[in-house]
């Protein structure tokens, strides 16, 4: 027999599921709960999340207090971070997106997207679930490693991610042999076997749908991808040792928290909808995030007051871009686009020191959280927002920086007339450059590059300064150009956009006696800090 799930006909959660998302979680993490009594069978006709409820109300009453809190943070399989990231996952789902409460405590960073192939390791073991209604559909062995592949099939809509363990030992128990988080199955095997499995095969959408009604029942609800769930060993009774934090591999670097892998799509002419890659998205603690991003950002031996002005200014901009990226399914990304974020590979002792000893801290302007952009060296000054984003921001003010022992407080770069010609003019070979001319600066003592003329024998264009500096990786888009022989030569200053706080400044603040409070007050204007979880932190 098959699995037998009844799909709903939305894929959005509703308020009742979501609340009983942590009650689904907590009933998995006690392994000695008693069998479910037989009034439980008449909730067969709620929704997975419901029952869940169900279970957690049968076992331990409808409160959660700092008791249950306690109880929660002891449970053998999962850590109190693990069962939250069930709950933001799913939380994505719902309407008014994430809640304040969830907000301030997770956050969803974009690790790699519209990958074909992931390669993921379980050092303590983990479980896979459907994000869409937290079906338990794998349990992971210990020390397993995976080669994850995207299969795509000729039919549309029937693409599938596939397990393939990279070694005999690496096993996946089929769903039917292990507890369900959110419902009791039929009897039988979703797999066809009872034994472990070293190969497991994941639908990537939800069912199809004739006139209303779900085509076939027995294929489950993968519209919102998988969650990849690590356990955390607490008691070594089994021979493994305990584990400081659970924590999940993702092709050769270590994570916390757990992985979402979320299909991206594309919808044909016909409305059908084919899978065309996977987007990694790891869902953790906020402050476990902070751990890896600011000494990925900041040199972990700089003074102490750097390190925590650093912290709390990325948490501040980790708080306000809740959301950014909502449409694809995570806030921020692992770049600079947003923060840099390494994993565990880039924890130290003294930024994690500096990040618990400003734990909860955020810089408010008019009791909001601000998007504290930082960047590495000014140049002289800081810039104004309208100057880089268009739009003025209150507490984004130029001020005289004190960055000069920066390695890049002034470079140089020479680029060839022949690669400025192909990036800006194309592959024409009539098309002679003939000039490269800064006609527009922005106002202010860093006099930024605004717009570039390029000039060519058949063509001309306008091209804006901060689009020259991408396309030729220039620290900062404050420069002087001219030319010599058959190249153009940039000389400037400072790099990094220029907003808010400098790390090369703060660090000369810091060594002549700044503590992280006057830093901060000194890069980011008419703000206060405080605690996020005050009202209206979010």
């Amino acid at each position: 027999m098959n699995l037998s799930v009844t799909t709903k006909d939305t894929s959005v959660a509703t308020d009742d599921e979501m609340a009983a998302i942590t009650a689904a979680v907590q009933a998995y993490l006690l392994e000695e709960q008693e069998q479910v009594s037989s009034d439980l069978s008449a909730s067969q006709a709620l929704s997975p999340w419901a029952v869940a409820n169900r279970h957690q109300a049968i076992g331990s009453g409808d409160s959660h207090d700092a008791s249950d809190n306690q109880r929660w943070s002891k449970g053998k399989l999962w850590g109190r971070a693990f069962a939250l990231a069930i709950s933001l996952a799913v939380a994505s789902l719902l309407p008014g997106g994430l809640s304040a409460q969830a907000a301030d405590k997770q956050i969803r960073v974009c690790l790699s997207s519209s990958l074909q192939k992931v390669d993921l390791d379980f050092p303590d073991g983990g479980s896979v679930y459907t994000v869409a209604d937290g079906t338990l559909v794998g349990k992971i062995a210990p020390q397993s490693a995976w080669n994850l592949s995207l299969a795509r099939s000729t039919t549309k809509g029937n693409s599938t991610i596939v397990f393939n363990g990279k070694s005999s030992r690496d096993k996946i128990a089929p769903a039917a042999t292990i507890a369900k988080v959110a419902f009791i199955p039929s009897t039988g095997s979703f797999f066809g076997t009872t034994n472990d499995s070293n190969q497991l095969v994941l639908p990537l959408l939800a069912p199809a749908k004739k006139g209303g009604v779900t085509a076939s029942s027995s294929v489950i609800d993968a519209s919102q991808g998988y969650i990849a769930v690590p356990d955390q060993v607490t008691d070594p009774a089994d021979g493994r040792e305990p584990s400081s934090a659970p924590l999940i591999g993702v092709n050769g670097k270590l994570y916390r928290g757990a992985v979402v892998l979320r299909p991206t799509t594309k919808t044909d002419s016909s409305g059908i909808s084919d899978t065309t890659g996977i987007n990694l998205i790891n869902v953790l603690d906020l402050e476990d995030y902070l751990l890896s991003v600011v000494p990925s950002e900041v040199p972990s031996l700089w003074p102490k007051e750097v390190l925590k002005a650093q912290a709390i200014a990325a948490r501040s901009y980790a708080v306000a871009n809740f959301g950014k990226h909502k449409s694809e399914g995570y806030d921020v990304k692992a770049t600079v686009d947003d923060q840099v974020y390494r994993g565990v590979v880039a924890e130290s002792a003294e930024t994690n020191a500096a990040v618990a000893a400003t734990s909860g801290l955020v810089l408010k302007n008019g009791n909001k959280v601000i998007s504290a952009f930082f960047h590495s060296t000014s140049g002289g000054s800081t810039e104004v927002s309208e100057n880089v984003w268009g739009k003025p921001l209150p507490y984004l003010k130029s001020v005289v920086d004190y960055d000069d022992a920066a390695p890049q407080f002034t470079w140089r770069k020479t680029i060839t007339s022949q690669a400025l010609a192909k990036a800006l003019l194309g592959s024409a070979p009539d098309n002679q450059l003939l000039g490269v001319l800064v006609i527009g600066r922005h106002p202010g003592d860093s006099q930024r590059v605004r717009d570039i003329l390029v000039v060519g024998q058949n063509s001309a264009r306008i091209i804006a300064g901060t689009e020259l500096r991408r396309l030729f990786n220039l620290p900062s888009t404050q420069f002087s150009l001219f030319q010599s022989d058959s190249s153009y030569i940039f000389s400037g200053r400072g790099y990094g956009h220029g907003l808010g706080l400098s790390q090369w400044g703060a660090k000369a603040l810091a060594d002549n006696g700044y503590n992280a409070e006057q830093i901060l007050s000194y890069y980011y204007k008419d703000v206060t800090i405080e605690p996020l979880a005050q009202e209206g932190a979010i």
